[in-house]
Order: C-alpha cells, then structure tokens, then sequence
C-alpha cells in the first residue's frame, strides 16, 4: 500500500514538474541567451526621449510586455515588472524598422583656417553664397591694417555651378569687423572677403593664387541657396560663442541649455577650440546641438576674444538657410523676456511694433556668482544658475555687454555686442529692458558691492518647470 502512495507522489510530482518546465520554457531561454529572442521584437509606439536623443519604446518580447526600452551608448536597457536589466549588447543586434532606428550622435564638424603663403596670414574658414548681393563671402582672419585690400592682388576666386564654371573675379574685403579696444598681443581681425558672381545657383567656390587656375588653393562647397522668407525648420536656434581654456564644466552647458530651450531655442550651435572630453561628449550626444572644430592653435591669443566675431559670423552665413531667427549669447547667459512669456511671443509683439526690424539689441543685467546663494541643494548641486544666482548689480548701459537676436534674412553683418549692419531696407532695434533682458551669470569680483547690489526674483517663477525640463534632458 506505502509502495502504491510512493508511485502516486512520483507520478503526481512528475506532471506538475513537466507542466513548469513547459510553462516557464520561454522565460528560461530569455534569462540563458537573453539576445536570442530580440529578432521577434517589434515597436508597438515610440516617443523620442528629451534625454541625448534615445528611444523610448514599447515593446512586446516573447509575449512578455516591457514596459520601456532605452537605446543609448552601447548598453540597451530595459524594464520589465519594474526590476531593471542591463544587457551588454551593441544595438545593431536589434531590428532597424522605419519605426524604430537610433539616432547617432553627430560627429564633430572638422573644419580648419586655411592660410595663404605669400600674403600677410590671411585665414579662411568657409565659404557662403549671399545671393542678397550676388557675392560669394568668406570667413577668416586678417591682419590689423587698414590697407590690407592691397594685399590680396595675387588671390582670386572662380564659381562653379555644377555646369559652368566663372571667370577668374578677384578677391576683396567685403567688412573688416574691427576691435574696437584691441585685446593684448592681438595681431588679427576677423574679417568678410568676398568675390561677385553671376552664377545663380553655385554649388562650389575656388581659391587660386594667380591667374594660372591649375593653382587652386582650396575648393570651399557652397549650401543651398538660400529661399528668403521660406519656411525653415528652426524658428529660434542660438549660436555660443567659442569654448575655449579647456573649459569642462558640463553642468554650466546643460543649465545653459535647458534654460534657453525653455524660453524658446529650438537648437544651439556650439563651436569647440578647447575643451575637456566631458564637455565634447555631452555635446556630440545631444541631438539638439551641432558642434564645429573651432581649430585656433597658435591665433588663440592673437585674434579678440578667441575669433568670436568670425564664428558669429559663420553661425549666422551656415544656418540662415535653416532657421529664422539666431540668438547669440555665451554660455553663462540667458535672453529673459519680461513682458511676454518667450522669445516667440516676445518677438512677435516687437515686430508687430517694427515691421522692418532685422535685428534686436538687448542690454546685459550681471548676476555674479561670486555671491552666496540660498536655492535647494538640487538647484545648487547642478549649476541651475538662474535659479540659483538671485543678486544683481543691475542693467548694464546699452552695447556693455550687449547681446542680439537677429532676423536671418534681414541680418549681413554681425558682432559680438551689436549688429554692425542689416540689409538696405531694415533697421536694427535697442530693446528696452523691461521687454527683455540678457541674464549674465558671471564670476566678477570687481561688480560685487554690498551698496547696489539687489535681488532679482524673475526667473524663480519658473522654478518648477526648469527643475523638471532639466530633470527630463539631463538628469536620470
């Protein structure tokens, strides 16, 4: 009888084991090849994540529901019954449906100054069809002479339009954007050559030495030309002025951007001379951002404010055709609006007031943070500095530290505190700072008086939403 119970237990237990083993099959073939099943995975919907441009997708895997899937670096993560896994895999193992492909991020865009032997170090960087004028302008560096037209007899320029190719035009100075009180040691200008052309639609630009063309210096690619008043993808991007002194503070970057992101910028153009692996490595991943080699060298301390002029320049001449409006200001500032609540409402009620603006000029209100602050130790931990500097010496007389936001189309030459010009017909505008105010957070000693000094509470209504966008883009 005890045999007969034994074999029952035996046989009982047999097909109770039998019916885990199969039941449970799947999810130990997951756990002992975890990559063997992702061939059966597909994207059920996907979100663009505001962190560095990842995925975030719902999926379905071996008929168990995941609830979000992050791609980013060379790890894939997922979350399944809230436990966290981490599979060490490279993400080509996944499948690459329209749906569902992995941004990259953008490498840094080489560039480099060409120089010319022979003429007193003229520098150029790129090249831009202005079809305004008809010209083709470059960017680049000069030296500090007034006659220094006379000095680039022997270099010449010849269009191509992919067909067609120009006769042999000289090149000349189209602006020297001069310094006004000259840095120490500085030998360069920044400067606009230019050449004529009456190719309409030219898609390279020479550079030659002489008459002979078998002596080209350099072939520059030219960008589309550019529709004037089209529709173009940005409304607001911004245009940082040169990272330089092995700069590595990447929280300063990142309140930088959510802060400008916030008010209105769409996109940011960052141009690296100088700067620690860290910053580099934050930058190329934000797909928010496009990063150029700013290759200074030796000019470093030979050029105003390490070429700054010249990449404004260049900022402005590169991304006309893609955005409407660009604002130029480093990346300790912030273009506050005070009587609406973002550049997009701010401008449109100032071009409502002037319909032929090309450009806005705004005074600089200096928040030191030389000063103690007070703020969460979140906000002080991450550098949030508009929330975290409140002490101002003020607003600053108008072109001290001046910053301007300009209309694309309108806009021919530009400086680092003004607008040198705008195209005939259109006027630049100085913005009174109760409409809008660039907020400076800057280390300076010698603005630090306990007997001007106030609060300024402006930006702290914001608090709670700039604490989140950032905790969405940065922090995880």
């Amino acid at each position: 009888m005890l045999n007969k119970a034994k074999i029952y237990v035996f046989f009982v237990s047999g097909c109770i084991g039998i019916y885990i083993c199969a039941t449970i099959q799947p999810f130990l073939v997951t756990l002992m090849n975890p990559f063997s099943p992702v061939a059966t995975v597909t994207a059920t919907n996907k979100l663009t994540d505001v962190y560095s441009g990842t995925l975030k997708l719902d999926l379905q895997l071996v008929n168990k529901q995941i609830d979000h899937l992050y791609l980013h670096s060379n790890e894939v993560l997922y979350n399944s019954n809230q436990h966290w896994q981490r599979l060490k895999s490279d993400d080509s193992s996944l499948p690459k449906t329209p749906q569902e492909t992995v941004q990259k991020p953008a490498a840094l865009k080489s560039n480099k100054f060409y120089s010319f032997s022979g003429l007193p170090r003229c520098l150029i960087y790129s090249a831009h069809y202005d079809s305004y004028h008809s010209v083709i302008k470059f960017v680049g560096f000069g030296p500090m002479t007034d006659n220094h037209l006379s000095t680039l007899e022997n270099l010449q320029c010849s269009v191509d339009d992919g067909f067609n190719q120009s006769e042999l035009v000289p090149l000349s100075v189209y602006y020297r954007i001069s310094t006004f009180v000259p840095w120490q040691g500085q030998t360069y200008d920044s400067y606009i050559y230019y050449c004529t052309t009456h190719i309409s639609q030219p898609t390279s630009v020479s550079l030659h030495y002489s008459k002979n063309r078998q002596n080209s210096v350099v072939k520059f690619s030219l960008d589309k030309v550019n529709e004037r008043n089209g529709s173009k993808k940005y409304k607001f991007a911004a245009c940082v002025a040169p990272i330089v002194l092995a700069y590595n503070n990447t929280k300063a970057i990142k309140h930088y951007i959510t802060a400008n992101t916030f008010l209105g910028a769409e996109h940011f153009y960052f141009y690296i001379a100088d700067a620690s692996d860290e910053v580099k490595k934050l930058l190329l991943s934000l797909s928010i951002a496009t990063v150029y080699d700013w290759p200074l060298g030796e000019l470093s301390n030979k050029t105003h404010s390490f070429g700054q002029k010249a990449a404004s320049a260049h900022c402005l001449y590169n991304h006309r055709v893609e955005s409407e409006y660009l604002v130029f200001i480093d990346i300790d500032e912030v273009l506050v609006p005070r009587s609406a609540a973002d550049w997009a409402s701010m401008v449109a009620s100032l071009s409502a007031e002037h319909p032929k603006a090309g450009a806005f000029v705004y005074q600089s209100q200096m928040f030191p943070r030389n000063t103690k602050s007070a703020n969460g130790s979140f906000i002080n931990r991450h550098h949030l500095w508009s929330l975290q500097y409140l002490n101002t010496v003020g607003v600053f007389d108008l072109y001290q530290w001046s910053k301007v936001l300009v209309n694309t189309d309108r806009t021919d030459i530009v400086d680092i505190h003004n607008v040198r010009q705008c195209y005939p017909g259109y006027e630049i505008i100085n913005v009174k700072p109760e409409v809008g105010v660039v907020h400076h957070y800057r280390l300076y000693d010698s603005l630090i008086t306990d007997t001007y000094s106030y609060q300024d509470r402006y930006m702290s209504r914001y608090k709670e939403s700039l604490v989140r966008l950032y905790r969405s883009m940065f922090y995880h």
